[in-house]
C-alpha cells in the first residue's frame, strides 16, 4: 500500500488516507469510489505488529480504552477503528497496524480552580 487504509469490515468500506502533498492532485470520483475531504481529527493510537486479526484489534482496543479511562487530559470522542499499513502480500510477521480512538481534550472547566 502506498497510503494507510482504514477498513470497516462490518459495512464493507475502506478509506484511504491521502496527505496534504496530494491534495492538489486531480482525484475524481469513480462510481462508488468517492473522494472527500475530512476535517482534521486527533486520535489516541496504539501500534500492532503481526497479522491482521479481530482478536489483535479487540485486545489493543481494550488497552487503549483502559489508557483513556486513566488519562486526565483526553476523553474518547468516537468509536475505535483500525488502520492498516501493509499490502495483503506482505508476510504476516512484517505487517503493521494501529487502533485509533478519536479523542478531544478534556475541558479545563471540569478541573478545580485554585482559590
Amino acid at each position: 500500500m502506498t497510503v494507510p487504509v482504514e477498513a470497516d469490515i462490518e459495512h464493507a468500506r475502506m478509506q484511504f488516507y491521502v496527505g496534504a502533498p496530494d491534495s492538489g492532485k486531480d482525484l475524481p470520483d469513480r462510481g462508488e469510489v468517492k473522494v472527500v475531504s475530512l476535517p482534521e481529527r486527533m486520535v489516541a493510537s496504539i501500534g500492532i505488529k503481526g497479522s491482521y486479526t479481530q482478536d489483535k484489534f479487540e485486545k489493543n482496543r481494550a488497552k487503549l480504552e483502559a489508557w483513556l479511562r486513566e488519562n486526565t487530559r483526553y476523553a474518547s470522542a468516537g468509536a475505535a477503528y483500525a488502520v492498516y499499513w501493509d499490502a495483503p502480500f506482505v508476510p504476516w510477521f512484517l505487517k503493521h497496524a494501529e487502533v485509533h480512538i478519536p479523542v478531544t481534550e478534556k475541558s479545563s472547566r471540569w478541573q478545580l480552580c485554585p482559590k
